[in-house]
């Protein structure tokens, strides 16, 4: 139900995994992925657990071939870490705008990471 609360409602989309879910939305046509949030179940967390995900994720929707872009928002208790995690997965700063910090991964970087973990 809470998927197609998010169709509906706010335009966004669900993709669950045994070990998590990511939350996005499709920009327009060819400029993109927009992640809103990503979450891994505590036992699973890794170093690069959300790196790992988020590729497989971009794999299974075949969008490894657009930038993607991601937020955190500067008031949020954990937007340290969060800032962090971006940044190691390979985002950079975008821009920011009213407390949000927008991050970019070109999608340069999102195919390489895509042929790394497909083996090319």
């Amino acid at each position: 139900m809470y998927k197609e609360y998010l169709k509906e409602a706010e335009g966004k989309e669900l993709y669950e995994f045994n070990e998590g879910l990511i939350i996005y939305h499709l920009m327009e046509e060819g400029q993109g992925t927009y992640i809103d949030s990503i979450y891994i179940k505590p036992e699973f967390r890794t170093k690069d657990a959300a790196l790992e995900y988020s590729v497989k994720f971009l794999t299974e929707i075949k969008k490894y071939e657009e930038d993607v872009y991601g937020e955190v928002d500067e008031v949020h208790p954990e937007s340290g870490k969060m800032l962090s995690l971006y940044l190691n997965m390979g985002f950079d700063i975008h821009k920011i705008e009213h407390k949000k910090i927008i991050l970019k991964m070109p999608y340069t970087t999102v195919k390489k990471l895509w042929d790394n973990v497909n083996g090319r």
